[in-house]
């Protein structure tokens, strides 16, 4: 499975690619989210986990491209510093595809992606 990974948070970011590496997974990091916004388009990942809250882009809007073209849908993990419900549902029902709550546990993580893969 090919992810890309947007977080402007490095040390999150790099722990959350380092073990999905292990974990076999290809993982495309971006701290910019501009580029990672762009890396949708060219890149054709399978999964896209970002982060909600960035400079410039926000989770909102990784959602819109991800899942702009129906027939070139990509699946979007959000992952999110702050808990608040509302956001939450309104990426869910832009069509987010899960979620998860800063910090992230990454056993559960790869369980999600897991299920994911299985959509």
């Amino acid at each position: 499975m090919k992810i890309i990974l947007i977080d402007d948070d490095e040390v999150t970011a790099h722990s959350i690619a380092y073990y999905l590496r292990k974990k076999e997974y290809e993982v495309i990091t971006y701290f910019d989210a501009s580029e990672g916004l762009k890396a949708i388009t060219t890149e054709k990942p399978d999964l896209v986990i970002t982060d909600m809250m960035m400079p410039h882009v926000t989770g909102f809007d990784i959602i819109k491209r991800a899942k702009g073209d129906a027939e070139d849908s990509v699946m979007v993990f959000l992952v999110t510093g702050f808990d608040q419900p509302e956001l939450v549902k309104m990426a869910l029902d832009m069509g987010a595809d899960d979620f998860a709550i800063k910090p992230i546990n990454l056993s559960e993580l790869t369980l999600r992606i897991q299920r994911l893969e299985r959509l």
